[in-house]
């Protein structure tokens, strides 16, 4: 796709059952660039912590600075909201400290399975990318305490489901 796509995205929170403190509106994703790819595209987003205390998101294993919980889905009319980025099925051992003010870049590749985006783990349903797609922040946390206990039934559990609102994907070929 040629040239470079910006959209800003305000993240919100959804609240949470059981009185638990919530983390709040302190994170603001941007998609910078869409680069096509053999099975889809890469798609480069930049998340900056907008609040006035630091946040604490699960590492993925394959990447320094690579964010478990982030993820782009494509609106599908039958389906609804369907994941087309990669399978993360391992939870998080490790975290990334985003500091108030400070930000950091994630290539998250996202494919379809015309192009042979498939995993037998987490199956894709989504034939051809194209249409609206949105970003989402899964989880974040408060504290190094809190991603310790997110199993823990005392302990908030972390989900934040933060989205962008939609834009559209030119189809890919």
């Amino acid at each position: 796709m040629a040239g470079t796509l910006s959209v800003a995205f305000l993240l919100s929170l959804s609240p949470r059952a059981g009185g638990q403190a919530r983390i709040g509106k302190e994170a603001e994703l941007k998609i910078e660039e869409f680069r096509p790819t053999s099975f889809g595209f890469d798609v480069i987003v930049t998340i900056r912590n907008t609040g006035s205390k630091g946040l604490i998101l699960g590492a993925a294993t394959e990447g320094k600075g690579t964010l478990q919980s982030l993820d782009i889905q494509q609106w599908d009319d039958k389906l609804g909201w369907q994941s087309v980025g990669p399978c993360r099925d391992v939870a998080p051992i490790s975290t990334l400290k985003l500091n108030p003010g400070e930000s950091l870049q994630n290539i998250v590749p996202i494919g379809d399975r015309a192009h042979g985006w498939a995993s037998t783990v987490c199956p894709r349903k989504i034939q051809h990318l194209g249409g609206r797609v949105r970003a989402i922040l899964n989880f974040a946390y408060k504290s190094e305490e809190d991603f310790a206990n997110r199993m823990s039934k005392r302990s908030p559990s972390g989900r934040v489901d933060w989205v962008s609102a939609p834009i559209e994907l030119a189809p890919s070929k």
